[in-house]
């Protein structure tokens, strides 16, 4: 969740959303499959495993461009010393950081989560998710969230605090990680948030044989991990001889 007290501006972009920065990969590091918008803040990393999708909201206005803005403000020099992988909102999908690296998100689940930010609010009750900018949002997230789940092998289960302390896989709310591991007060995507048809638009994408193979998937940590901590106080796993 993202505190915004003032309108945000792209004016960075200009109005447009920037060309990839292809500026940190190298060698084998895969091209981002979305319009790419490198945040400021995040720690390096190739993981090959990731066990959680979180999802939040930017407490900022649904706005056609609330994407595009979110993500230039990741990227800025007013950054904050937070970063999603994704922003989404009605008609755009916004990646700011690398799956394979680390974004601070979410304090407790950073090191093996990956991060969605939707464009509204915590606060937002059930008729607002319902309206139509939150359905279309949805649906665009659903899409995302899907390719997540088949691409690291995560199962299309929501969890809650006590999964999440032992260590289980699946879909969560920022408020989740925070109960799990008492390192934030956030609370998005708030009580409203409509896990149900959120989770069912994300099955769409799979057959009934698919969802049961994520069920049991399992994932194969690097070899010979370091350990070191983010600003967040999350540990993060990355190979042996990769700096911060």
């Amino acid at each position: 969740m993202l505190r915004l007290d003032k309108v945000l501006t792209y004016a960075a972009t200009r109005g447009e959303l920037a060309a990839p920065d292809l500026s940190l990969l190298t060698g084998s590091q895969p091209v981002p499959k979305y319009p790419f918008v490198q945040a400021k803040n995040f720690t390096r990393a190739e993981r090959t495993r990731c066990d959680l999708i979180v999802i939040h909201t930017m407490e900022a206005a649904e706005k056609p461009n609330t994407a595009e803005a979110v993500a230039a403000w990741f990227a800025g020099s007013s950054a904050p010393k937070a970063s999603a992988h994704f922003c989404v909102d009605s008609d755009s999908v916004v990646q700011c950081v690398r799956e394979e690296d680390v974004a601070w998100h979410a304090p407790g689940a950073n090191h093996n989560g990956l991060g969605i930010e939707h464009a509204g609010f915590a606060k937002q009750t059930a008729n607002d998710w319902g309206d139509e900018y939150s359905m279309r949002m949805l649906r665009l997230s659903a899409k995302l969230c899907a390719d997540l789940c088949r691409r690291w092998k995560i199962p299309v289960r929501r969890i809650g605090p006590t999964e999440l302390r032992a260590g289980g896989r699946g879909i969560c709310g920022h408020a989740d990680v925070s109960k799990a591991h008492g390192k934030s007060n956030h609370w998005d995507p708030g009580p409203s948030f409509p896990w149900e048809t959120y989770l069912s638009l994300v099955s769409e994408y799979f057959t009934g044989e698919e969802l049961d193979a994520l069920e049991t998937a399992q994932t194969v940590p690097p070899d010979g991990p370091a350990t070191l901590r983010d600003p967040n106080h999350d540990e993060v796993t990355r190979p042996e001889g990769r700096k911060p």
